[in-house]
């Protein structure tokens, strides 16, 4: 499933014309598909060179459909609904803007809560192109930055390099493979163990 939306998607979503999701520049400290423990890196990870308070656009036409609160994970995360199908995830947020907060803050006042998790109706926040909808932070983490996904239609998430071509001018280096056995009965090299091959860098 990850290697389609790392591979399959681009055909579908270049040529799309999105704004930065971001009032700031185009460096990233994260790229889509890097490995962390246990999973795939889902999206872009834009420097903020340690501020918190960056204004973060809405890259397209759409509305607010979720707002998250939780101590861990995405921390404070905004889900833009874009009237192309797609969505725009905007993560570890210091604030959402005044109509987004005034939701949360009233939402989990009624349940006496400090966390929400709130899907919203079509209706009620459009957004436009560039419109200020939330400020990047360091929430769920603990380094400032502006964690941004792209999702398509079945919320499967693909490359925003398919959309913004940021120039990535660092080729990777393979510095391990591990080779894990497929079955009962497959081996590796003779065993039917997992087995780690280091490189020279």
């Amino acid at each position: 499933m990850f290697s389609s939306a790392l591979l399959g998607q681009s055909p579908k979503q270049e040529g799309k014309t999105y704004v930065w999701p971001i009032a700031s520049n185009q460096l990233l400290s994260s790229t889509f598909g890097e490995y962390r423990e246990g999973h795939f890196h889902a999206g872009f990870d834009i420097r903020t060179f340690g501020r918190t308070g960056i204004p973060c656009l809405a890259v397209n036409e759409g509305y607010v459909a979720r707002l998250k609160i939780s101590p861990q994970g995405y921390g404070k995360a905004l889900y833009l609904k874009l009237d192309d199908g797609n969505t725009a995830v905007y993560a570890h947020l210091s604030d959402f803007n005044r109509k987004c907060d005034s939701v949360a803050y009233y939402w989990r006042l009624e349940r006496e809560t400090s966390y929400c998790d709130i899907k919203i109706s079509d209706s009620l926040y459009r957004c436009s192109p560039g419109e200020t909808i939330c400020y990047s932070g360091r929430s769920g983490t603990s380094a400032a930055h502006l964690h941004f996904e792209l999702r398509d239609q079945q919320e499967r998430p693909f490359n925003p390099g398919f959309v913004y071509g940021v120039p990535d001018k660092v080729s990777p280096i393979i510095m391990s493979l591990e080779v894990v056995p497929l079955k009962d009965g497959s081996l590796v090299n003779g065993y039917p163990v997992q087995r780690d091959f280091y490189f020279d860098a």
